[in-house]
C-alpha cells in the first residue's frame, strides 16, 4: 500500500465501521495456542488489534495513515502503534504468533506481505485475512439504491483479474488454508451509514471534494428510516508449518 487513500477518514472509520463479531474473535483466538505477540497490518483505528490485545502479551498495530494510528493510540495507548507501509516492515524471523489483516489485504502487495509474514511467524503460527462483505454486494433495496448513488458520484473501475487471497497464501507456503464465514444482523441509521461511506477510500470527503455536499443530500433524500442488513464477514487463515 503506497498511497494514503484513507487520508482524513479516521474519525468516520472509528465511529462507523461495523464491529467484527464476537464469534470471529473467538475463532482467531483458537487459531494459535501461544499468544505472546500479534501483528495487525493495515490496522485502521484498531478494530481487530484492540479487542485481541486483551489476550496477547504484545500487540503491534501498523497503518500507513498517521491519523488512523493516532486515533487508535488514543483508544489503546498500551499497544505498540507504528505508522508504516506493511511492505516496509522488518521483523525477526519466528517472533510472531499471529498476523492479521482486516479489510485491507487487497490493497497490499499480497505476495510480498504473505511471504514475509510466513518468515515472521513461529512454527504453528497463523495468518488471518479478515474481510467484510459490505453494502456493495448487499441485496436489500436500500443497498442497491446506495450503490447506484455511489456509482454516480464515484464511478467504479472494474477490478483487474488477480489471484484469489487463498492462492496467494498457498503460494507463500501457508498450510491448511481455509475460510470461515460469520453472519450478523446490523441496523444502520442514515447518519451512521453516511458516516461509514465517508470512512471508505471510494467516497471519502477527500475523494469527493466539492461534491461531498451534493452526494450527501442525494443519499439523505433516497434513504430513510432504519437500514437493515445481514453483515457478512469472512476469515481466511493459513498456518506456518
Amino acid at each position: 500500500m503506497t498511497e494514503r487513500q484513507f487520508r482524513g477518514t479516521a474519525e468516520h472509520y472509528a465511529a462507523h465501521r461495523i464491529p467484527y463479531p464476537r464469534a470471529l474473535f473467538g475463532h482467531l483466538l483458537r487459531l494459535v495456542p501461544g499468544r505472546q505477540r500479534l501483528l495487525d497490518l493495515a490496522c485502521g483505528t484498531g478494530e481487530l488489534a484492540i479487542p485481541l490485545s486483551e489476550r496477547f502479551g504484545e500487540v503491534v498495530a501498523v497503518d500507513l495513515e498517521p491519523d488512523m494510528v493516532a486515533a487508535g493510540m488514543r483508544k489503546a495507548p498500551g499497544l505498540t502503534w507504528i505508522v508504516a507501509a506493511a511492505e516496509e516492515l522488518l521483523f525477526e524471523p519466528g517472533t510472531l504468533d499471529l498476523v492479521t489483516v482486516g479489510n485491507a489485504f487487497h490493497r497490499l502487495d499480497r505476495a510480498l506481505v504473505a511471504a514475509r509474514a510466513r518468515t515472521w511467524l513461529k512454527p504453528g503460527g497463523a495468518i488471518a485475512v479478515v474481510n467484510t462483505d459490505s453494502v456493495w454486494r448487499g441485496t436489500e433495496p436500500w443497498q442497491r439504491t446506495a450503490v447506484e448513488i455511489v456509482a454516480k458520484w464515484r464511478p467504479q473501475v472494474a477490478p483487474a483479474k488477480r489471484a484469489s487471497h487463498e492462492k496467494v497464501l498457498r503460494s507463500a507456503g501457508f498450510a491448511d488454508v481455509e475460510e470461515r464465514l460469520f453472519h450478523v444482523p446490523h441496523v444502520w441509521s442514515v447518519d451512521g451509514f453516511i458516516g461509514y461511506l465517508y470512512s471508505t477510500s471510494v467516497v471519502s470527503k477527500a475523494a469527493l471534494g466539492a461534491n461531498a455536499g451534493a452526494f450527501e443530500r442525494e443519499l439523505r433524500a433516497a434513504l430513510t428510516g432504519t437500514l437493515r442488513e445481514t453483515a457478512r464477514f469472512s476469515c481466511l487463515t493459513g498456518y506456518c508449518r
